[in-house]
């Protein structure tokens, strides 16, 4: 016969002679419950956009090429942390610029006159030349600089500002050179 008491925690207690202990796990036969931990992993991992494998350490369900020509399903949702990390890293540091502004630490009005950026490290992606192609559109359109893109690249940022400038004074002189070509076309009718 078991006789099953609560007790509560720190209770301390004597057992006679006769008794024994009974751990119902003892008994569980791990191996007809594999599947079931496997599904509740899989939830898990969906919960937070990552791979059954990336949870349990078990790579032996997930297939080694598909996940690395899929990147695996946690890349876009590291991106979405970084976002989001960021913007978080940005507001606390402006926060803490203004704290020390109010207190005198730094000079009066600073803050206003600063833009505290930052970027992320780069996620490795398979297909570079989709990223690349869409970098190039993000530039074309003004929504990103030349060095966010050459950093994105993996090219140091100092060469990435040679491009920048030289591809900025190439332009000037392009349109110098209409300029001059419109005036003097202008003039000859």
């Amino acid at each position: 016969m078991m006789s099953v008491q609560n007790l509560p925690p720190g209770t301390v207690f004597d057992k006679g002679d006769s008794s024994t202990y009974e751990f119902p796990a003892q008994n569980l036969e791990v191996d007809k419950i594999v599947a079931s931990v496997q599904a509740e992993l899989r939830a898990a991992g969906a919960a937070l956009g990552l791979a059954e494998f990336m949870v349990s350490g078990d790579a032996s369900n997930a297939n080694y090429n598909s996940t690395m020509v899929a990147e695996g399903p946690p890349v876009k949702m590291f991106e979405r942390w970084q976002t989001a990390l960021t913007e978080e890293d940005i507001e606390v540091q402006t926060l803490a610029l203004r704290i020390a502004e109010r207190e005198g630490r730094i000079p009066r009005g600073i803050v206003d006159k600063i833009k505290i950026t930052a970027e992320p490290p780069i996620l490795i992606s398979r297909n570079r030349l989709q990223e690349k192609q869409a970098d190039q559109i993000l530039v074309n359109a003004k929504a990103m600089s030349v060095e966010t893109m050459a950093a994105r690249s993996g090219a140091s940022i100092e060469y990435a500002r040679r491009a920048a400038e030289s591809e900025a004074r190439v332009t000037r002189r392009i349109e110098a050179i209409e300029h001059l070509l419109g005036a003097t076309a202008q003039s000859d009718a």
